[in-house]
C-alpha cells in the first residue's frame, strides 16, 4: 500500500508509468520487492462506472474513503 499512497492520481484513473513505480518502490525501501509490484500494479483494472458513482456520491456532499486489504507493498 505504500506505493500506491504515493499515486493518488492513479485512484481516478491516471496511468502510472513502470519506471515512476520502480523510483518510488526504491525511495521507499521496497527496491527488493518491486517486480512483485510491478505485477500486482498491472493486475489494477478502473472501473469507470464506479468512479462515476463516487463522483456523484461526493457532489452530494458524502464524504467518500478508499479502504483496501492490500498487502504492505
Amino acid at each position: 500500500m505504500q506505493v500506491v499512497t504515493q499515486f493518488p492520481e492513479a485512484l481516478i484513473g491516471a496511468a502510472i508509468d513502470e519506471d515512476r513505480i520502480r523510483a518510488t518502490a526504491h525511495r521507499l525501501g521496497l527496491g527488493v520487492h518491486v517486480d512483485d509490484i510491478i505485477s500486482v500494479w498491472s493486475t489494477f483494472d478502473l472501473l469507470g462506472p464506479s468512479l462515476e458513482v463516487v463522483s456523484q456520491v461526493r457532489a452530494a456532499g458524502t464524504a467518500c474513503y478508499l479502504a483496501t486489504n492490500q498487502d504492505s507493498y
